[in-house]
């Protein structure tokens, strides 16, 4: 199905807290200074060497040790003349790779760099994916709301902003089955069990402008206030607009990483706002047979492409509701939970940067019936 109504909502894919000082001693590398004796060193400072002080690397490697210093012994190492820098030890953070054996064949084909072999209603294909998937990053879904009591969302989804109608539900699935491929724990590219998520909609009534200059704007001051990084996923479209585009534009001048539907036309994306706009990330859509979808729009301003047709995701309904529907709308969010699956694992970076890394991470040049002008290349996640 594709589907044409256009609202918008927020959906938050994790949070992250910041520990309490602690009144404990804490563990520290101390650098010495070069030419300096570390048997001296540690001699003239009783204290540390009383402290836990060690070292297990050769001295060509540092010339220093680690140990586990209170307030008294650190004021005392911050005087010596010894030390050259005092580095507070930090928990390496761990990214483990997770394995799910029940996800649609959208999610295997992004993580893996071969051609995906089956029937693509079956819900056992195998999705391999980085543990990080998306904590810490906000997704705002521009879109047409979402069914909070899906299950797939596991309580984390909470109605917001409404502009227009007053609706608190999403009448037509749309954007519930977007918001999973975005970030449900069974049918999103980032998953983030456990952490709290938000969700709001902005009913925009199937008018395209408002939806694009509404939404973004309220998005732009969300981001404003949480400081966060933020992902602005707009499975919508209208015809060329200057007014949309320069909107869209101005949320990607302020830090915000733009993923946008191509549309469903098969036409030039040239004549599409706001997919044509350079500096967003614009999403075709493929089938599972490693072709261009029929109705995918095209051209040289075309960033990637990924899963978008027969995709099965959560829907309205019931709390176990899901639905199979086919769009560019479908492969956007798989693109947008990619990066805020980047971004959980690696850091936030401008979006140029993250547009560049998308097109790298790519599976290069095998997608048929795709048009003189366009890329080729294939949504994919890094762990294969």
């Amino acid at each position: 199905m594709l589907s044409s109504t256009l609202l918008a909502y927020l959906l938050i894919t994790g949070s992250s807290a910041l520990a309490a000082p602690s009144d404990t001693p804490a563990r520290y590398i101390v650098q010495l200074k070069d030419g300096t004796v570390k048997s001296s060193h540690l001699a003239s400072l009783g204290t540390v060497s009383g402290s836990g002080a060690s070292s297990d690397w050769d001295e060509d490697v540092i010339n220093g040790y680690a140990g586990t210093f209170d307030a008294q012994t650190l004021k005392a190492l911050q005087a010596s003349s010894d030390v050259q820098e005092i580095h507070e030890d930090v928990p390496v953070k761990a990214f483990g790779l997770k394995i799910q054996t029940d996800a649609p064949w959208g999610l295997q084909r992004i993580s893996q760099h071969d051609r995906v072999h089956g029937n693509d209603s079956s819900l056992d294909y195998t999705y391999r994916y980085d543990s990080a998937a998306g904590t810490g990053v906000d997704i705002y879904p521009i879109n047409e709301g979402i069914y909070v009591d899906n299950e797939d969302f596991g309580g984390r989804a909470k109605w917001g902003y409404t502009y227009f109608k007053n609706e608190t539900t999403d009448g037509n699935g749309h954007g519930t089955h977007a918001a999973g491929s975005a970030a449900g724990t069974r049918f999103g590219s980032a998953k983030v069990k456990g952490a709290k998520r938000f969700t709001t909609s902005e009913d925009v009534v199937n008018n395209v402008l408002l939806a694009s200059v509404a939404g973004a704007s309220w998005v732009s001051k969300q981001v404003k206030a949480s400081r966060r990084p933020s992902i602005a996923s707009m499975s919508l479209g209208a015809p060329a607009s200057k007014v949309i585009d320069q909107t869209v534009d101005a949320l990607v001048r302020q830090g915000i990483h733009v993923i946008v539907a191509a549309g469903n036309e098969n036409q030039d994306v040239k004549n599409v706002s706001p997919a044509r706009v350079p500096t967003v990330v614009t999403v075709g859509a493929s089938n599972i047979n490693d072709g261009r979808a029929y109705f995918s729009n095209y051209g040289h301003l075309v960033d990637i492409f990924a899963p978008g047709e027969n995709i099965t995701s959560t829907y309205i309904g019931s709390p176990s509701a899901i639905e199979v529907e086919s769009g560019t709308s479908m492969a956007t969010p798989y693109v947008s939970g990619l990066v805020a699956y980047l971004i959980s694992r690696d850091g936030n970076v401008a979006p140029h940067v993250m547009a560049s890394k998308l097109k790298s991470l790519g599976t290069k040049n095998v997608l048929s019936n795709i048009p003189k002008g366009t890329v080729n290349d294939l949504t994919r996640n890094d762990i294969n």
